[in-house]
């Protein structure tokens, strides 16, 4: 009730009122920034409530309602939910360079081999992806770590307790010093990122400015190399 004032407002005016956001933790660091600054010039009355976790809790929290908009990996959504599909983003094998010696460029999926892997819990949408993988390349793996923070993922890879399969974007340019990046192929591995909001619940002219905003920021940052993605939108 106190946001109906901004639901029916006219749609002449400026966009205006409180809009929530999730960004799934991996690509959060790269857009969360640029995103809050596009807004302050396109729709300065809009409030952004941004927030980030994994794509679980991602999809929850716009099941429940708690958030508007979410950026997240998509794949069969729920009938009441639209998605608009934003980029598609290769997945990849992170390590720290001792741990990879000289090699360098794509590796073959059971190239990974028994390799000690830092991977989320078996809950999470990527982990079924890998393990999915793995059981059709009968690529038994080993599974050394499993965390349900995309941080503390990172930050174990940085410290060299082993490699992990995450998207490319999962260190951005200034934090992946001494990390080593080897996209996976045969077969190749990709994931989609869709902006997702309740069917039931149509956008307000601010959340559609802020859909709006993060799609034209997406198509910036793919264009100058910061979001290395294929864009879809």
């Amino acid at each position: 009730m106190d946001r109906l004032k901004d639901d029916v407002q006219d749609a002449s005016t400026q966009p205006r009122g409180l809009v929530s956001l999730c960004i799934v933790n991996l690509v959060a660091l790269i857009l969360a920034a640029p995103l809050l600054r596009l807004l302050e010039r396109r729709a300065p009355q809009v409030q952004l409530q941004l927030s980030s976790a994994m794509s679980r809790e991602a999809h929850a929290l716009v099941e429940a309602g708690r958030v508007d908009l979410a950026l997240r990996p998509t794949g069969a959504e729920s009938p009441r939910m639209q998605a608009v599909p934003a980029f598609e983003e290769r997945l990849c094998l992170f390590g720290r360079q001792h741990l990879f010696g000289d090699a360098r460029g794509p590796m073959p999926f059971r190239e990974i081999g028994d390799r000690p892997l830092i991977a989320p819990d078996h809950h999470h949408d990527l982990r079924k992806m890998i393990e999915r993988t793995a059981l059709a390349q009968n690529c038994p793996l080993n599974v050394r770590y499993q965390l349900s923070s995309a941080d503390l993922l990172r930050s174990l890879v940085k410290a060299g307790l082993g490699f992990s399969i995450m998207p490319r974007n999962a260190f951005p340019d200034d934090e992946a010093r001494g990390i080593v990046v080897r996209e996976i192929v045969d077969p190749d591995m990709a994931r989609t990122q869709s902006i997702v909001w309740m069917a039931d619940h149509a956008l307000t002219p601010a959340g559609e400015a802020v859909r709006n905003a993060l799609l034209e920021l997406i198509a910036e940052l793919i264009d100058n190399g910061t979001l290395k993605a294929r864009l879809l939108a």
